[in-house]
C-alpha cells in the first residue's frame, strides 16, 4: 500500500540509467507500445558520450591536429605566431557533447519511453522508488506490471554469453 505522500505509476520496463543498455532497452521496448521509465540520476545516455569516451576522443583529436600544426615545418609548411586555444577546445567538446544529449532527448520523446532525472533504486521486488529533484519533493514509485523485471543497472554487471572455460 502507498503511503500518502508517494504516487506509484505502472509501468511495463524500468529502466535504472541511460548508458548504452538502458537507452536500447527503453527506445525499443516504448516504440513496441509498453510503457517505459528510464531513471538517470546524472548524464543522459551514460557517461560515455558525456564524460568518458566522446569528449576524451574529441580532446584528443584536437591535440593531434595541434600536434601536426607545430610539425608542420617537417612538410614544407612554415608557420608564426602559433598558440592553442584551450578554451576553444573545451567549447567544441562541449558542443559536442550538448549535441549528443539532445540526439538522446530527441529519441526518447519519439520513442514513447519517458525520462526521470533522479536516483533511482529498488525498494522491494518489482517496485522502484526515486528522488526527485527539490521542485518536487514528495517523490514518485513505479510499479512493475510485467511478471519478469528486465533491467539494465549500470552498476551491476552481468553476462549475456558465459565464458567457455578450456
Amino acid at each position: 500500500m502507498d503511503t500518502p505522500n508517494i504516487h506509484a505509476e505502472e509501468y511495463d520496463l524500468v529502466v535504472l540509467g541511460s548508458g548504452a543498455g538502458g537507452k536500447l532497452i527503453a527506445w525499443t521496448s516504448a516504440q513496441k507500445g509498453q510503457r517505459v521509465v528510464v531513471i538517470e540520476r546524472k548524464y543522459v545516455g551514460g557517461s560515455c558520450p558525456n564524460i568518458a569516451c566522446l569528449p576524451t576522443k574529441n580532446i584528443i583529436h584536437s591535440a593531434k591536429v595541434g600536434s601536426f600544426f607545430f610539425r608542420s615545418e617537417e612538410f614544407g609548411i612554415r608557420k608564426d605566431n602559433v598558440r592553442i586555444d584551450m578554451t576553444a577546445v573545451r567549447d567544441r567538446k562541449r558542443k559536442m557533447v550538448n549535441h549528443r544529449v539532445d540526439i538522446h532527448l530527441e529519441n526518447y520523446q519519439k520513442s514513447g519511453a519517458e525520462l526521470v532525472r533522479a536516483r533511482g533504486d529498488l525498494s522491494r521486488p518489482r517496485r522502484w522508488r526515486w528522488n526527485l529533484p527539490l521542485e518536487a519533493p514528495e517523490g514518485f514509485a513505479a510499479r512493475m506490471s510485467s511478471s519478469i523485471p528486465e533491467v539494465a543497472q549500470r552498476w551491476t554487471p552481468f553476462r549475456v554469453c558465459p565464458r567457455q572455460r578450456h
